[in-house]
């Protein structure tokens, strides 16, 4: 099955963005008269019969809307440095959603490599990753902040930090509940400093280990992803 994404789902009918209508009907050779599945990012999913390719645009009429099956009751927000390499960061965001994560925020700290990160790249990648892994709900996505003010605004219930200055950090796995709401940092290659560290932890935060291995930033947030739906799967 293929997955088409759309913003504009509303009486009855579908429009795709150019960019969609393009990969529909000039890679996929989709035409008038064929069936197409598409998600709003939101949840929504129904499958559609193309009415029109006019000027190039993909509108479709919806025959059919299916019920999101979702019955997931855990949340997981992974809070992470953007690395220096644009590459690294982006496949970071593709699997994790690949394997299922809520939110993700980037932080910029101490020892960050990356002051900026381009929002609308990550987020085509997002709604990619969604469509690939037959998902209905796009992950939200928080553009580029300081390591203060994002976890200040924080409201998960369970909330942990990686950081290697800790010497005997309980593991992740033993220490997650299952059916919550987790919030992971994930911290640039440099690690959080010592007062960022203890910041963290005067905010609730408490130190978690991913394993024996001394993990890359965007591999311990995948292994924090897998830890957490691991610890919720039944």
């Amino acid at each position: 099955m293929q997955y088409f994404f759309s913003d504009h789902i509303s009486n009855d009918i579908v429009v795709l963005s150019k960019e969609e209508s393009r990969h529909c009907i000039g890679v996929l050779r989709y035409k008038a008269g064929d069936c197409i599945h598409v998600v709003d990012g939101k949840g929504k999913h129904v499958k559609c019969k193309i009415s029109s390719t006019e000027k190039n645009i993909v509108k479709a009429d919806i025959v059919d809307e299916f019920s999101n099956k979702n019955t997931k009751k855990h949340y997981i927000h992974i809070i992470i440095a953007p690395t220096k390499s644009n590459q690294r960061i982006e496949w970071f965001i593709e699997k994790a959603i690949e394997i299922g994560v809520d939110e993700i925020s980037f932080i910029k700290c101490s020892n960050s490599e990356r002051s900026r990160i381009n929002i609308d790249r990550i987020n085509k990648i997002a709604i990619t990753a969604m469509k690939q892994s037959l998902k209905t709900t796009l992950p939200k996505i928080n553009d580029l902040n300081r390591f203060n003010n994002t976890i200040q605004r924080v409201s998960e219930i369970c909330k942990y930090i990686g950081y290697l200055g800790d010497s005997n950090p309980d593991f992740l796995g033993r220490l997650a509940p299952e059916k919550s709401k987790y919030c992971l940092l994930i911290g640039p290659e440099g690690d959080f400093t010592e007062d960022e560290f203890e910041y963290a932890v005067n905010q609730g935060f408490k130190s978690v280990s991913l394993g024996d291995s001394r993990l890359r930033t965007e591999t311990a947030g995948i292994a924090g992803c897998l830890i957490l739906n691991g610890v919720n799967y039944d």
